[in-house]
């Protein structure tokens, strides 16, 4: 077996690995100034879009480990951007919600994500970008697919 993911020059995997890591940093340097880290970005932007979700749908959709989503949240309802609400129903879930704090914030954190993706996106045609996005999105499936795989064995 070749061992080509990292050290390979042209490898896919090396392209992936380096993207991920400067696109996190970027971030994470243009989030650090509203005290946010590491995954709790992600969930701040999804709650944006679908307020009241509950933890386990924030895992779907963000397919993050539920442990990285629980964190996350923690720290977000102890800097104030967000707070959890009992369901009626169930009180065993908890829905999600963006405080005013968390809304004030909206526009600069949007507008941080959509900067990195113009980065990313420089001195690319459209028909290539749309042809990137389609593969790397298969990517992701392949990878979440055997990922899922190993959990189940």
């Amino acid at each position: 077996m070749e061992i080509d993911f990292i050290t390979e020059h042209d490898s896919i995997g090396k392209y992936i690995d380096i993207i991920s890591r400067y696109l996190f940093y970027y971030i994470f340097k243009q989030v650090e100034p509203y005290n946010l880290q590491k995954h709790q970005y992600k969930v701040l932007i999804e709650l944006y879009n679908n307020q009241g979700i509950c933890q386990q749908e924030l895992v779907d959709l963000l397919k993050l480990r539920k442990a990285d989503v629980a964190k996350a949240i923690k720290k977000l309802i102890d800097i104030g951007y967000i707070y959890k609400k009992k369901d009626s129903r169930d009180k065993r879930i908890h829905h999600l919600y963006v405080t005013e704090k968390g809304i004030e914030i909206k526009n600069d954190i949007i507008f941080i994500l959509s900067e990195s993706s113009k980065i990313l996106s420089q001195n690319i045609s459209k028909k290539e970008l749309e042809i990137t996005k389609k593969v790397m999105k298969q990517m992701a499936e392949n990878i979440f697919s055997a990922s899922n795989n190993l959990e189940n064995k």
